[in-house]
């Protein structure tokens, strides 16, 4: 898991409890990059769960370059089965070089109107990038909130089929983060939980 926010990065806070001794920023400013050094970076989450958190200063992310990403993907690439990037919603240049990298890339919304306009204009911003619709998947979080629209509204709108659909317990979420444990953990049979481990068959 690589996260990529440029300034609000927060996966290891959510994900880890271990504090980082650098990060992606740190080690592409060196000269090498080997599987060794993302090793040292990465933050270990579980037996077969690795972290490579966000740099915590602007000043060092607005160092990192198009091709450092592809340096970056190409070496964790041989070194790992399945690599997941954590984009931020701003397409620049750091983000498009991800996204062309990418075997599938999943977003997630909300279906509320100011969402699915945001949505809408990923969407063709992509169709003009000539993406092939089969790369894209949609993630529709919080699917079940009172102002939510229906989904064949949606599928309608955005001229594609939600993918997946994730319902809103903020309760049981808001428990899972405040103690530092992932949700599907503390509570397996939670509603979120199943469709969160759905959601990974997809993959």
């Amino acid at each position: 898991f690589i996260d990529l926010h440029p300034q609000y990065g927060d996966a290891s806070y959510y994900l880890s409890d271990t504090v980082a001794s650098s990060n992606i920023a740190d080690i592409l400013s060196q000269p090498y990059l080997n599987s060794v050094t993302i090793a040292a970076a990465a933050i270990q989450v579980s037996d077969n769960y690795y972290l490579l958190p966000a740099s915590n200063s602007i000043e060092k992310s607005s160092s990192i370059q198009p091709h450092h990403i592809d340096t970056l993907l190409t070496v964790a690439s041989y070194e790992y089965d399945y690599i997941f990037l954590d984009l931020s919603y701003n397409l620049d240049s750091i983000s498009m070089r991800a996204l062309d990298r990418s075997d599938l890339i999943y977003i997630v919304t909300q279906p509320t109107l100011a969402y699915l306009k945001a949505l809408v204009n990923l969407l063709g911003v992509f169709s003009e990038l000539n993406y092939p619709q089969q790369r894209i998947k949609i993630v529709m979080n919080k699917f079940d909130i009172q102002a939510a629209l229906p989904v064949g509204k949606i599928n309608e709108l955005i001229s594609k089929k939600v993918d997946a659909e994730i319902p809103f317990d903020p309760s049981a979420v808001d428990e899972s983060i405040n103690a530092g444990i992932p949700l599907v953990k503390m509570y397996r049979m939670n509603p979120v939980s199943r469709a969160i481990e759905e959601l990974v068959t997809l993959l």
